[in-house]
């Protein structure tokens, strides 16, 4: 018998406890459970040997093993505890502990003015439903939390995988516009959504606005995420207010390099804990990082390089402030934005920060009003060009923040 672990594809497990589990094998498969207990597949498009699949410490392992009379026999389609779909989109809810009128969710998939495209959504509690240009029919439809149809509620509380495909998912759009409440039937329902489970397919989308934004109970994001969408622009309050969010993957926008707006994408984050050096690396056309790190009380540390390649970068506004457990900035981390215009309230009400030196590489600096917030008994140093404006909007803000500016 021998090991084969697989990466891409969508297959849907339950382990042992009957709780749906994610997993991606590459091939399309059918398994049932067999006479040995074990999960066997049928011999479907193009694998030669029968499968089973086993629970390892928590996680799934795939195991080739040749077909016999008595592993194949007793096989029953009410068995079937594990299967594939085409590929699509997967994400896991949580209606444990809401009331009645919580028990819900909806997909962030739009299809306003989109023909011959349909969306079939898998619920998870053995419901499916199936939606057209019709059901997006007009700009209420897609705002108002009256729209039932879009929103699919629960009868019993509990944890539910919610699987949505489509004939065409490169027409389907994503409604970004965040002037309108996350509780629109387009938009992720904020409060059971609690993991994704798979990279978003290939859209017909520029940005991602607003798309888990106010998902208070969000704490898993796959790093291939936003992989296949790479014409995206903006991932402006992206994740904004999503509490309980623990890690950013280092590739999460490995391949978005058109994007040019990061503006409070993961403001008020408050159970990240820290940044990846490498998470804007590819980046290189963003304009804008205001608030993108905005109220994040739990980052403790800000990489060296996190903005290194991000030589177009203009705005830092406030893009730190009230980051609490902070304690001290990299020497070199604005070094190489030469295009930098804003540093206003950069770093300001970070209460933890201590002595600091850090060089702004930027002469076109037009704000730097509460960069900082003055701290009694700490050393603070601002290199900046010499004779540059970004001199003297700097030595104009010195004093009121306790700063030392050295022209170099």
């Amino acid at each position: 018998m021998s090991q084969q672990q697989y990466s891409t594809g969508t297959m849907k497990v339950k382990n042992t406890a009957g709780e749906m589990i994610p997993f991606y094998p590459k091939t399309q498969i059918n398994c049932v459970t067999g006479y040995d207990g074990n999960i066997l597949s049928e011999k479907i498009s193009g694998i030669e040997n029968n499968l089973s699949i086993i629970e390892n410490s928590g996680s799934i392992e795939i195991l080739y093993e040749e077909p016999t009379a008595e592993n194949t026999s007793n096989l029953s389609n009410e068995s079937i505890i594990a299967w594939i779909d085409e590929p699509g989109f997967i994400f896991i809810i949580n209606t444990y502990s809401l009331n009645s009128s919580n028990k819900k969710t909806s997909i962030p998939f739009d299809l306003y003015n989109v023909n011959n495209t349909t969306l079939t959504v898998d619920w998870g509690d053995g419901t499916t439903s199936t939606f057209t240009k019709s059901d997006y029919a007009s700009s209420t439809a897609l705002t108002s939390t009256s729209s039932t149809s879009l929103i699919h509620t629960y009868e019993v509380g509990g944890e539910y995988m919610v699987t949505v495909t489509s004939n065409n998912f490169s027409a389907v759009k994503i409604y970004a516009n965040s002037s309108i409440t996350t509780n629109s039937p387009i938009y992720f329902y904020k409060y059971t959504l609690r993991q994704i489970c798979s990279p978003f397919p290939i859209l017909n989308v520029t940005n991602f606005t607003g798309c888990f934004e106010n998902c208070s109970s969000l704490t898993s994001i796959p790093a291939d995420l936003f992989k296949y969408n790479t014409a995206v622009t903006s991932f402006n309050y992206c994740f904004n207010v999503c509490p309980s969010l623990t890690t950013i993957p280092t590739d999460l926008f490995r391949y978005n390099t058109s994007v040019t707006d990061f503006s409070y994408c993961f403001s008020n984050c408050i159970s990240l804990t820290s940044i990846p050096e490498d998470l804007f690396r590819y980046n290189t056309l963003v304009t804008t990082f205001e608030q993108c790190f905005n109220s994040c009380s739990s980052i403790t540390s800000i990489p060296t390089d996190l903005f290194k390649y991000n030589t177009a970068a203009t705005n830092f506004g406030s893009c730190f402030s009230s980051c609490s457990s902070i304690t001290s900035i990299p020497t070199d981390l604005f070094k190489y934005n030469t295009a930098a215009t804003n540093f206003g309230a950069c770093f300001r009400y970070c209460s933890s920060l201590n002595d600091f030196t850090i060089h702004i590489g930027s002469i076109l600096v037009s704000t730097s009003s509460n960069f900082v917030t003055k701290k009694t008994g700490t050393t603070r140093t601002v290199y900046v060009p010499t004779g540059s404006t970004t001199q003297t909007k700097f030595n104009s803000v010195a004093s009121n923040l306790g700063l030392t500016i050295i022209g170099e």
